[in-house]
């Protein structure tokens, strides 16, 4: 597959994955990739942990799924919350490419959601929240195979800001293992629910006896695509015009 091919057609994927195992050399070429990103002072800050295990995949979702539905119930600032959900949802294919950003979620009430905004009730907020978002497709649905990529905190590097580059460098890393995915006929979903919630970092480290120094900057499903859930779209940018400017801004 050419680059750019590779790289524009690269998503996310929402939707159901082959029961099929992931040959080891399929993974250790994505893997290799990865490996062969830029980093600050070349330190390679990364470590890579792949679960391939049927049951502990399983295990995982299911854990991740309780801390996540957990975390609704008692999630706080909900109002500011759903504010900023607000500004990414599009409500059509055509607004989305006029916007060229956000998310259209097909499977989104619109009229609950826009009833639900006046509420002041912070209990009510998060049931109306709760209820729209109680059958999100493909969030939970299991994958063959995840991948962490894990942020070594004992990797020192003379840079001024403290921390910029390892995450510009881990950013690199996982750029690059997901267009190879997308290489080998993989495809990817960034499942942030197992490291961007209270104490699922914690609940991952502890179960995979994840050292101490690593932090969890990236957790991904991969595996063959089966069923794509078309109900989330988001394959849209903005031009080139808008973002790039020439010698001053």
């Amino acid at each position: 597959m050419e680059i750019m091919e590779a790289i524009r057609g690269r998503y996310t994927h929402r939707g159901l994955f082959l029961h099929k195992q992931i040959e080891r050399d399929v993974l250790l070429d994505v893997l290799d990739a990865a490996r062969w990103a830029p980093s600050g002072h070349n330190c390679q800050p990364w470590e890579f942990l792949v679960i391939d295990d049927r049951k502990q995949v399983e295990e995982l979702i299911a854990e991740s799924g309780r801390i996540f539905f957990e975390h609704q119930k008692t999630r706080r600032n909900v109002k500011k919350y759903v504010d900023i959900w607000s500004n990414w949802i599009r409500w059509s294919e055509e607004e989305l490419k006029t916007k060229a950003d956000g998310m259209y979620l097909s499977w989104v009430d619109r009229k609950a959601w826009e009833e639900m905004l006046p509420l002041e009730s912070e209990d009510e907020i998060k049931a109306s929240f709760a209820k729209i978002f109680a059958d999100r497709p493909g969030l939970f649905a299991v994958p063959p195979a995840f991948i962490f990529s894990l942020l070594d905190t004992e990797v020192k590097i003379p840079n001024a800001s403290p921390g910029l580059m390892h995450m510009t460098s881990m950013g690199a890393a996982i750029q690059n293992l997901k267009i190879a995915a997308r290489g080998k006929g993989l495809e990817t979903h960034e499942f942030s629910v197992l490291y961007d919630l209270p104490h699922t970092q914690a609940m991952a480290k502890e179960l995979l006896n994840i050292p101490s120094q690593l932090k969890i900057v990236s957790v991904m499903k991969i595996g063959y695509p089966d069923s794509q859930d078309t109900s989330s779209k988001t394959h849209v940018r903005k031009p080139l015009e808008k973002i790039v400017h020439w010698n001053r801004f």
